[in-house]
């Protein structure tokens, strides 16, 4: 099985085309938008009642106008198939056949060039009466799409969604600001260098520019111009036909190894000193930049491969790279050298000796056209050591390009949590059969010998565990992926979130009282299993709870000093229950809750001890 997998592993390192693309949701440093991992700020007193909305009796025609700025994927259409758990990297094997693709020459462009596919791209001199028409053009085509594309949004979602995408553009600036000044000082890589990318490939909400041609490049300042007809957002799938390889400096062409057979055409994929320009047919036909010193912004395969509960990818965000080794610990042998931009399959996270979080990874190194590629299996620091003087994440988590649904397998169904650990407060629980839209994934700090896959609702609507907290083989699935979320439009991400917002406040408000919640227990005691209710309280179980999910609102981020208890005295007192506890109570009830076999007021754990507390 292992050589099967390693040779499945061989054949995915390479980039196939034709082959479908998807574009990759942001992440801390790139400059890359991201749409997922945070939404508009919905005002939680409202009760799911229709805004006022922008008059719609207005004549459409207009909107018919035909408008690149945004692109939707109506025209790719592949069915997401159920991904084998072997495949690591690259899933254009499982891609239906697209023998009617072809390389087609572009259009003449607006200065006068024309790019076929024999030219690489054309580096020319316009004039400056053509630039100047050219970017007023551009503007004005932004600005009518800005218009149209909000024309039959509520007035306050409209205003909801602007300031949340200013709060995502100044997000991302000063996360690229604090990336660099990081690797600055951690004296990794030409700082000058770094703040010379000017990042050409994106507009200036972080999208991917579709362009035809490459107008002007100044190697001296870095400035690069494009012939942009269109911007393709985070979560966009895309048919690419052909790859272009650069010098990332120079620009000079570079002459790429290409693996013929009877199927797809074989490339490399990117490497440090490479600027890789995919050739796109579907859904607008131009020019997109694939990778970037070995940064890929799209990744091969469809959304549903990088939502798949087998397959957790991260990267390696870190210039330096990512130290693999065979065990544990920092003196364990040293395997190889990851690669910035390494794309890694993670299995595990756990906490080492020395407290360091560490994670068990699969990856794949070397070259497939030298013969060198291999697989490799071990474990590399999630973050920098501290006590070497550096600071920062060596790799981070892809986050979904799209949401994805999963529905609850486990037939006692799944506790919904406020927060990534299993301490926090319970504030629902989803039936087995229950179809849940997910836009994330994290680890949970505890158990530290073996951290929980955490699983995050739409619309904020609490936590959930991908597995039981069991050893193998009683690590069921709690839930598992039934497909890809359609209502998500990667091109218009805020009403997604407004609308599943909504849908957690309906359930709030429908669902009973915190109370009867409480009947949803962990089944062994002093176990962090997430699952349902236990036999003896399932007759008491409201019939409304084996019908749909039921929530309560979390609690306020209002700390009080009042027990929860007697609501008299003040919170002396720590309830412990493994590696947590909660400050809930005053050290009398909370001693009354342990010696009468009650469980922790807050998360419903088992009390393994009550110990009194003193702030310094």
């Amino acid at each position: 099985m292992e050589e099967l997998e390693c040779q499945t592993l061989a054949e995915e390192a390479e980039i196939l085309l034709p082959g479908s693309f998807v574009v990759l949701q942001g992440i801390p440093g790139d400059g890359v938008a991201n749409t997922i991992d945070s939404s508009p700020e919905l005002d939680s007193t409202e009760d799911g009642n229709l805004f006022e909305e922008v008059d719609e009796d207005e004549d459409d025609d207009d909107d018919e106008e035909e408008d690149y700025h945004h692109l939707t994927n109506d025209t790719v259409v592949f069915s997401e198939t159920t991904i084998a758990p072997n495949i690591l990297n690259n899933p254009i094997s499982l891609l239906p056949r697209l023998s009617n693709l072809s390389v087609k020459p572009l259009q003449s462009t607006a200065s006068g060039h024309t790019v076929n596919h024999h030219d690489s791209f054309i580096v020319v001199d316009d004039n400056e009466e053509q630039e100047i028409h050219r970017k007023s053009k551009r503007k004005s085509k932004e600005e009518s799409s800005h218009t149209k594309k909000n024309k039959n949004l509520k007035v306050q979602d409209y205003e909801l969604i602007e300031k949340w995408k200013t709060r995502r553009r100044i997000k991302q600036e000063q996360e690229r600001h604090d990336w660099i000044a990081g690797q600055d000082a951690n004296k990794y890589g030409d700082i000058s260098k770094m703040k010379a990318e000017n990042r050409w490939w994106l507009d200036r909400d972080g999208r991917l520019k579709v362009f035809k041609e490459i107008s002007k490049v100044d190697l001296k300042s870095g400035f690069v111009d494009t012939c942009m007809i269109a911007s393709l957002s985070p979560g966009s799938t895309v048919v690419g036909t052909n790859l272009i390889c650069f010098d990332s400096l120079s620009f000079e062409t570079i002459k790429l190894d290409v693996a013929t057979t009877q199927g797809p055409c074989s490339y490399p994929r990117g490497r440090a000193g490479w600027l890789q320009i995919l050739k796109i047919e579907s859904p607008v036909e131009g020019m997109i930049v694939l990778s970037y010193n070995g940064y890929c912004f799209l990744g091969p395969g469809l959304p549903a491969f990088y939502t798949d509960p087998q397959n957790w990818f991260w990267r390696v965000t870190c210039r330096e790279g990512a130290f693999l080794r065979e065990g544990l610990e920092l003196d364990s042998k040293h395997l190889s050298t990851l690669t910035y931009g390494s794309f890694l399959r993670v299995a595990r996270r756990t906490i080492n000796q020395q407290g360091l979080s560490r994670l068990f990874v699969h990856a794949t190194v070397g070259e497939h056209h030298e013969g060198t590629l291999r697989t490799l299996k071990g474990w590399i620091s999630e973050y920098l050591n501290p006590k070497s003087g550096q600071q920062g994440a060596i790799a981070q988590p892809m986050p979904f390009p799209v949401p994805a649904l999963y529905k609850v397998v486990l037939p006692l169904g799944a506790t919904i949590r406020c927060g990534i650990e299993l301490s926090s407060v319970q504030i629902g629980h989803a039936p087995v059969g229950s179809t849940l839209s997910i836009v994330g994934r994290a680890f949970s700090q505890h158990p530290i010998h073996q951290c929980i896959e955490r699983l995050k609702l739409a619309g904020n609507g609490g936590w959930i565990s991908l597995r039981l907290c069991e050893h193998p083989p009683d690590d069921d699935l709690v839930v598992n992926q039934v497909g890809i979320d359609g209502t998500f439009d990667p091109n218009y991400p805020g009403r997604f979130h407004l609308e599943a917002q909504r849908k957690v406040l309906r359930e709030q408000t429908d669902s009973p009282m915190q109370a009867d919640l409480m009947v949803f227990e962990e089944t062994k005691p002093g176990d962090l299993s997430e699952i349902g209710s236990s036999d003896s309280s399932s007759n008491n179980t409201p019939s409304r709870i084996k019908r749909k999910v039921v929530r309560h609102r979390p609690p306020s981020e209002k700390r009080s000093d009042v027990c929860l208890i007697c609501l008299t005295e003040s919170r002396n007192a720590t309830i412990v229950h493994g590696e947590t506890g909660h400050i809930c109570c005053c050290l009398q009830c909370a001693r009354i809750l342990k010696h009468s076999g009650e469980r922790c007021p807050v998360c419903r754990f088992p009390i393994d001890k009550v110990i009194q507390h003193f702030y310094a």
